[in-house]
């Protein structure tokens, strides 16, 4: 169970804070089931009521600082993802963005952004598809490790950048 203060992924909304847990006196509603009260960190405005036990929406624990920066000096080691041909891609895009697991995110971003390079290199346009997923799984991945290591959700591109460039060079003077 998760306790005030906490920071969840809940589903679509990314990062939320647990702002209370209790239950609620609405019409329909068992009054002995606990809810948490999620505030979205990205939309201060919205609140989320989530069932403490028996919910249907997915919800876990931010990573710690550790994870995060262990994921991040992986991140070179972490492989793409394999699309046979013929394979729908929207459906396999979606079900990685929906494990929502950090590791299978990057190995999302890794995929499309190397599928836009290519078409590029080969003088084609992105593809709206491709654009989008990458949109959302960095939206994601950047949301939950601004929370993690405590930075600004703008900075974490240009810091994750930092680090690969950083390990790359270490690999090459070897």
């Amino acid at each position: 169970m998760f306790e005030v203060g906490d920071y969840v992924i809940y589903g679509g909304e990314g990062v939320c804070e647990v702002e209370d847990i209790c239950t609620l006196d609405f019409k329909d509603l068992d009054k002995n089931t606990l809810y948490y009260v999620l505030t979205p960190i990205y939309r201060k405005k919205t609140v989320i009521y989530a069932k403490a036990e028996g919910a249907k929406t997915f919800m876990r624990r931010v990573i710690t600082k550790d994870e995060a920066e262990n994921l991040i000096n992986g991140i070179t080691s972490i492989d793409t993802l394999s699309i046979s041909e013929g394979e729908n891609r929207k459906e396999i895009y979606k079900d990685v963005l929906h494990s929502y697991k950090c590791q299978e995110w990057i190995r999302l971003i890794k995929t499309l952004y190397l599928r836009n390079k290519e078409r590029l290199d080969q003088g084609k346009d992105k593809l709206k598809l491709e654009e989008d997923y990458l949109k959302l799984s960095e939206e994601y991945l950047h949301g939950e490790l601004s929370v993690a290591l405590d930075m600004k959700k703008e900075d974490i591109r240009g810091y994750i950048l930092r680090k690969v460039n950083s390990m790359e060079k270490q690999v090459v003077q070897k």
